[in-house]
């Protein structure tokens, strides 16, 4: 796997860093399915003051490159920002989407950044794939798991359920064990797909329960319109007889993905 690490800004002396995970699928199929990790960190970046420290481009990643109007190319990247709390710091791994291959040598490498920043907790941000769907109306609620019994017990302590006795796939789930072996406690936080995009309910409940575990307090009164919105128009569609569709599409029916369970 190639990888570069572009250092923007050196940073020593954190308080306390926890990293904050949020990358979704760049699978085309899953995208909308699965984007609430990438929505998650769109929202941080809006609402908290981060800076970006450093970026991290792979071959792991899409081959594919961005051409601004100007004609200017530039690679996919996730990136680290930086955030300062008022006990502790906060980090966040967000961008284009996690790798398409190579899981564990990508999480390698932002596990190493991390150690090196000083990072103690981790906490991966995702959807999981269920059966039946979450219904659109219903408020998602968070599941999650842990490195350890400690995280275990503090992720229960936050609200979330404890997912038990069954398998998990992709980065978003790998870097949560991985983590332990840099020394650093991994949570993994999700919930059941079946929300249309953009998903605000599932950013909502995700945001309640990180306030709790990391004191990470964010302003959700844009999300809460926006599902207001949001169960307005489901209830108008089903007024007209219309079922909204899994890609948030009030218009026509789609079946839930089948095959192997897809965890993102």
């Amino acid at each position: 796997m190639w990888k570069r690490l572009e250092i923007i800004s050196e940073q020593s002396g954190l308080r306390d860093p926890v990293l904050l995970v949020s990358v979704s699928t760049a699978n085309p199929q899953y995208r909308l399915l699965y984007s609430q990790a990438r929505e998650l960190g769109k929202y941080l970046l809006k609402k908290l003051e981060f800076k970006q420290i450093a970026s991290l481009y792979s071959s792991a990643m899409s081959p594919e490159i961005r051409i601004s109007r100007s004609g200017i190319s530039s690679m996919l990247s996730n990136n680290f920002y930086l955030h300062s709390g008022k006990s502790r710091d906060y980090l966040l791994f967000a961008g284009h989407s996690s790798p398409l291959e190579s899981e564990y040598e990508y999480g390698q490498t932002v596990l190493d950044y991390a150690q090196k920043l000083g990072v103690a907790e981790l906490i991966s941000i995702g959807a999981r794939w269920s059966q039946p769907v979450l219904s659109p109306t219903e408020a998602p609620k968070v599941l999650g798991f842990s490195s350890d019994e400690i995280g275990a017990s503090k992720l229960q302590d936050a609200g979330a359920t404890i997912v038990k006795s069954e398998s998990a796939f992709y980065f978003a789930n790998v870097i949560v064990p991985l983590s332990k072996l840099h020394g650093i406690r991994g949570y993994k936080l999700s919930v059941d797909h079946g929300e249309p995009i953009p998903h605000p309910k599932s950013l909502i409940a995700i945001f309640d329960v990180l306030s709790r575990l990391i004191q990470l307090h964010v302003d959700t009164t844009d999300l809460v319109a926006q599902s207001k919105e949001l169960a307005e128009a489901i209830q108008k569609a089903e007024i007209e007889g219309l079922e909204v569709d899994e890609d948030g599409e009030i218009s026509g029916t789609r079946r839930a993905p089948q095959g192997e369970d897809i965890y993102r």
